[in-house]
């Protein structure tokens, strides 16, 4: 390999700050994917602003730089998630990459342009699968100028690795240049919809449906989320000739303050709730049947399983347990008791819906 050219001292300045961003990415990489010599395939998701960037812009800037990371499908291929976000006069830029049986790793990068951001974002990626490419490679949207560097290192991290040593090669200019803010861990939204069964003491399991509205933290570890469900519910109970249909109309505020990651696009989420609501029961078979109303009040513990196979979608299963405060039962008369509520309720519900932005 021949030796690197040395670039004119004049067009050193505005390069520096992308080669040392460059060149922590390439320190704090998975050493598997530095090794790797074959064609990676991968699945690239994108998610910034109208007009910023675009998943087809992205995979032509790496196809500049490498011809061995290409867009593919399949267990064995790996997951590039770039964000953007513009904030005041600069544009904040993360790439999160995850490869399956490794920890996942991302870098952060600031600069004045949608472009050269993810411009430079491609640029890691690229060297990420290819370290041999183009050392003296910068993004193509660079400007020229002074010798504060366009681009600027804003934080990296890796799951099982110590942070990567800092670049020898750092300018006077570097020196100044603080971390700028993180474009991901932001707050999102949630609308989606529920179906499951409740398991209350009646004959049958009864069918229940609803709606749910969640804002959450868009960050694994404490990165807590805030929703309300409701749902309705119906079953029905028999004893000695007489029955009786219940429904059951409820709201339930939970928080879940962990979000843990199991695998990609898969998080498990613990959550602690309370029911608020109504159950109206409605005997027949009675000589004088009577509707009736009550309230249902019970705390909840869950776990969420939830899997995003698109950014702005997601299906989850849910497993509850809820603890009714008050026991009620419909009786005929004393030796025949049509339905009482138990102790224990376990709930299972399936739910999909969007997250946005």
């Amino acid at each position: 390999m021949s030796a690197p050219r040395t670039p004119e001292p004049q067009l050193r300045a505005p390069r520096i700050g992308i080669l040392s961003s460059v060149t922590a990415a390439l320190l704090a990489v998975s050493p598997s994917a530095l090794a790797s010599e074959r064609v990676t395939p991968a699945r690239l998701e994108v998610d910034a602003p109208p007009g910023c960037t675009s998943s087809a812009t992205i995979w032509a800037a790496i196809a500049r730089h490498t011809d061995r990371l290409r867009e593919g499908s399949g267990d064995d291929a790996v997951e590039l998630h770039v964000t953007l976000r513009s904030t005041e006069d600069r544009v904040a830029g993360e790439l999160r990459v995850t490869r399956r049986g490794e920890p996942s790793w991302r870098r952060a990068l600031t600069g004045t342009t949608c472009a050269e951001v993810a411009d430079a974002l491609a640029l890691v990626a690229a060297l990420t699968f290819d370290p041999g490419e183009g050392a003296d490679d910068a993004p193509s949207s660079t400007p020229a100028g002074p010798s504060r560097p366009a681009l600027t290192e804003a934080s990296v991290s890796a799951s099982a690795a110590p942070p990567a040593p800092a670049p020898t090669s750092t300018s006077a200019a570097d020196a100044d240049v603080g971390p700028a803010p993180s474009a991901a861990h932001a707050w999102r939204f949630a609308l989606g919809g529920s179906a499951g069964t409740l398991a209350v003491g009646t004959t049958s399991a009864p069918f229940a449906y609803g709606g749910l509205l969640e804002v959450e933290r868009d960050r694994d570890g404490i990165g807590p989320s805030f929703r309300l469900g409701v749902v309705h519910a119906e079953g029905s109970a028999s004893a000695g000739g007489a029955s009786v249909r219940l429904a059951w109309t409820t709201a339930r505020p939970s928080v879940c303050p962990f979000r843990l990651r199991i695998g990609s696009g898969v998080v498990l989420r613990p959550c602690a709730g309370i029911e608020i609501g109504a159950v109206h029961a409605s005997p027949r078979g009675l000589s004088a049947p009577a509707d009736t109303t009550r309230a249902w009040v019970a705390p909840v513990l869950a776990g969420r399983l939830a899997w995003s196979p698109l950014r702005a979608f997601f299906v989850e299963a849910e497993l509850a347990l809820a603890l009714p405060l008050v026991r009620d039962e419909l009786a005929a008369d004393p030796s025949l008791v049509l339905y009482r509520s138990p102790q224990l309720v376990p709930m299972t519900a399936l739910a999909t819906g969007i997250r946005f932005p």
